[in-house]
């Protein structure tokens, strides 16, 4: 089974239901943000190239403050944003 976790609200991101399922201890980080970053990206957009750093994928990912494997809260502390390899201001 492939578990896909993002929003179902069009202006809203998913950060807060990925800190619920870790919070409640319902997946592990690695799966948890397998299930948010590749997976997600794949479902919504199965047509790109997207959600995985690999030759041929688009260059669209974030650079964290640290690692979420060992920290969760890591993935609120987001230092760089590139989207499509264009780096983006960091904003709200």
């Amino acid at each position: 089974m492939r578990i896909a976790v993002g929003s179902d609200e069009y202006e809203a991101n998913s950060l807060g239901e990925a800190l619920a399922i870790q919070r409640a201890g319902l997946m592990e980080p690695d799966e948890l943000l397998r299930a948010w970053c590749q997976n997600g990206a794949e479902t919504i957009f199965p047509e790109r190239k997207i959600g995985r750093l690999e030759e041929g994928f688009e260059a669209s990912f974030l650079v964290l403050g640290g690692d979420p494997l060992e920290d969760f809260d890591h993935v609120r502390d987001i230092r760089l944003r590139v989207k499509q390899g264009h780096v983006l201001a960091l904003g709200r």
